[in-house]
Protein backbone atom coordinates (compact mmCIF):
# COMPACT_ATOMS: atom_id res chain seq x y z
CA UNK A 1 0.00 0.00 0.00
CA UNK A 2 1.53 3.31 -0.79
CA UNK A 3 1.82 6.21 1.65
CA UNK A 4 -1.05 8.31 1.63
CA UNK A 5 -0.92 12.39 3.10
CA UNK A 6 -3.63 12.63 5.77
CA UNK A 7 -4.13 16.74 3.99
CA UNK A 8 -5.68 15.46 0.78
CA UNK A 9 -6.20 12.05 0.66
CA UNK A 10 -3.63 11.27 -2.37
CA UNK A 11 -0.57 9.08 -2.79
CA UNK A 12 2.30 11.03 -0.80
CA UNK A 13 4.48 10.70 -4.10
CA UNK A 14 1.80 12.77 -5.98
CA UNK A 15 2.29 15.95 -3.38
CA UNK A 16 4.95 18.31 -5.07
CA UNK A 17 7.41 18.67 -1.95
CA UNK A 18 6.55 22.62 -2.31
CA UNK A 19 3.49 21.49 -1.09
CA UNK A 20 4.08 19.56 1.67
CA UNK A 21 6.75 21.92 3.15
CA UNK A 22 3.79 24.38 2.93
CA UNK A 23 1.40 22.37 4.71
CA UNK A 24 3.84 21.75 7.35
CA UNK A 25 4.77 25.26 7.59
CA UNK A 26 0.85 26.35 8.22
CA UNK A 27 0.32 23.51 10.68
CA UNK A 28 3.64 24.67 12.45
CA UNK A 29 1.84 28.13 12.50
CA UNK A 30 -1.64 27.24 13.55
CA UNK A 31 0.47 25.36 16.40
CA UNK A 32 2.42 28.32 17.40
CA UNK A 33 -0.71 30.29 17.51
CA UNK A 34 -2.79 27.98 19.60
CA UNK A 35 -0.05 27.74 22.03
CA UNK A 36 0.74 31.37 22.27
CA UNK A 37 -3.25 31.81 23.18
CA UNK A 38 -2.61 29.28 25.56
CA UNK A 39 -0.19 31.83 27.48
CA UNK A 40 -2.93 34.55 26.86
CA UNK A 41 -1.77 35.74 23.12
CA UNK A 42 -5.33 35.68 21.89
CA UNK A 43 -4.87 38.53 18.98
CA UNK A 44 -2.05 36.93 16.42
CA UNK A 45 -3.11 36.33 12.63
CA UNK A 46 -0.75 34.02 10.35
CA UNK A 47 -0.76 37.58 8.67
CA UNK A 48 0.79 38.64 11.70
CA UNK A 49 3.39 36.21 12.32
CA UNK A 50 4.02 36.49 8.55
CA UNK A 51 4.99 39.99 9.46
CA UNK A 52 6.22 39.34 12.94
CA UNK A 53 9.17 36.72 12.37
CA UNK A 54 10.75 39.20 9.22
CA UNK A 55 12.08 41.63 11.73
CA UNK A 56 15.00 41.68 13.23
CA UNK A 57 15.82 42.55 17.12
CA UNK A 58 17.89 45.96 15.36
CA UNK A 59 14.31 46.34 13.43
CA UNK A 60 13.95 46.67 9.94
CA UNK A 61 12.83 49.52 7.32
CA UNK A 62 9.33 49.52 6.18
CA UNK A 63 10.36 49.13 2.48
CA UNK A 64 12.01 46.26 3.35
CA UNK A 65 10.20 44.35 5.19
CA UNK A 66 7.60 44.45 2.68
CA UNK A 67 10.34 42.86 0.58
CA UNK A 68 11.45 40.22 3.08
CA UNK A 69 7.55 39.17 3.97
CA UNK A 70 6.85 39.45 0.10
CA UNK A 71 3.50 41.44 0.54
CA UNK A 72 2.79 44.98 -0.48
CA UNK A 73 4.09 48.70 1.31
CA UNK A 74 -0.02 49.28 1.81
CA UNK A 75 -0.37 45.77 3.19
CA UNK A 76 2.77 46.03 5.38
CA UNK A 77 1.57 49.50 6.64
CA UNK A 78 -2.16 48.28 7.87
CA UNK A 79 -0.47 45.59 9.91
CA UNK A 80 2.09 47.62 11.39
CA UNK A 81 -0.65 49.73 12.18
CA UNK A 82 -2.53 47.16 13.69
CA UNK A 83 0.45 45.70 15.54
CA UNK A 84 1.39 49.10 16.95
CA UNK A 85 -1.84 49.81 17.92
CA UNK A 86 -1.66 46.37 19.96
CA UNK A 87 1.83 47.06 21.31
CA UNK A 88 3.98 44.62 19.73
CA UNK A 89 5.69 47.40 17.38
CA UNK A 90 6.75 50.77 17.41
CA UNK A 91 8.27 52.62 14.86
CA UNK A 92 10.54 55.29 14.59
CA UNK A 93 12.13 57.76 12.12
CA UNK A 94 15.74 56.34 10.78
CA UNK A 95 18.57 58.33 11.92
CA UNK A 96 20.11 57.22 8.75
CA UNK A 97 17.49 59.00 6.58
CA UNK A 98 14.44 61.34 7.54
CA UNK A 99 12.69 59.53 5.12
CA UNK A 100 12.23 56.47 6.16
CA UNK A 101 10.71 54.59 8.74
CA UNK A 102 12.04 51.79 11.08
CA UNK A 103 10.46 49.02 12.46
CA UNK A 104 11.09 47.15 15.87
CA UNK A 105 9.24 45.36 18.74
CA UNK A 106 7.85 47.42 21.83
CA UNK A 107 8.74 45.79 25.24
CA UNK A 108 5.76 44.10 24.67
CA UNK A 109 6.55 42.80 21.43
CA UNK A 110 9.86 41.35 23.04
CA UNK A 111 7.87 39.74 25.84
CA UNK A 112 5.80 37.96 22.61
CA UNK A 113 9.19 36.75 20.90
CA UNK A 114 10.18 35.25 24.53
CA UNK A 115 7.08 33.37 24.13
CA UNK A 116 6.93 32.48 20.65
CA UNK A 117 10.69 30.65 20.97
CA UNK A 118 9.60 29.29 24.18
CA UNK A 119 6.57 27.73 22.02
CA UNK A 120 8.80 26.65 18.55
CA UNK A 121 11.20 25.28 20.87
CA UNK A 122 8.68 22.98 22.28
CA UNK A 123 7.88 22.57 18.49
CA UNK A 124 10.83 21.14 17.70
CA UNK A 125 11.34 18.96 20.42
CA UNK A 126 8.06 17.44 19.56
CA UNK A 127 8.89 17.12 15.60
CA UNK A 128 12.45 15.50 17.03
CA UNK A 129 9.91 13.07 19.15
CA UNK A 130 7.99 11.89 16.50
CA UNK A 131 10.17 11.12 13.88
CA UNK A 132 12.85 10.11 16.24
CA UNK A 133 16.39 12.42 17.04
CA UNK A 134 18.34 11.26 13.64
CA UNK A 135 15.63 11.39 11.33
CA UNK A 136 15.07 14.83 12.46
CA UNK A 137 18.43 15.83 12.20
CA UNK A 138 18.66 14.55 8.55
CA UNK A 139 15.27 16.10 8.00
CA UNK A 140 16.53 19.46 8.96
CA UNK A 141 20.17 18.51 6.73
CA UNK A 142 18.32 17.67 3.70
CA UNK A 143 16.25 20.94 3.90
CA UNK A 144 18.71 23.47 4.52
CA UNK A 145 20.21 21.65 1.91
CA UNK A 146 17.46 22.22 -0.71
CA UNK A 147 17.22 26.06 0.44
CA UNK A 148 20.72 26.34 -0.58
CA UNK A 149 20.24 24.82 -4.08
CA UNK A 150 17.43 27.10 -4.67
CA UNK A 151 18.98 30.14 -3.77
CA UNK A 152 22.01 29.08 -5.89
CA UNK A 153 19.84 28.75 -8.62
CA UNK A 154 18.15 32.19 -8.05
CA UNK A 155 15.02 30.32 -7.03
CA UNK A 156 15.07 31.31 -3.12
CA UNK A 157 15.12 34.42 -1.13
CA UNK A 158 18.26 34.66 1.38
CA UNK A 159 16.58 35.57 4.15
CA UNK A 160 18.06 35.88 8.12
CA UNK A 161 17.01 33.17 10.57
CA UNK A 162 14.31 34.73 12.69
Amino acid sequence: MKPVSHCHLQPLETIPTGRLVLNLMRAFEKHLIRQLERMGVDNLTFSDINLLRQIPSSGIRISQLAQEAMISKQAVAKNITSLQERGYLQVSEDPKDARARIVTFSAHGRKLLKQAVTVISSIDESYSACLGADRYRALRADLDVLVKFLQSQGEGESHEQQ
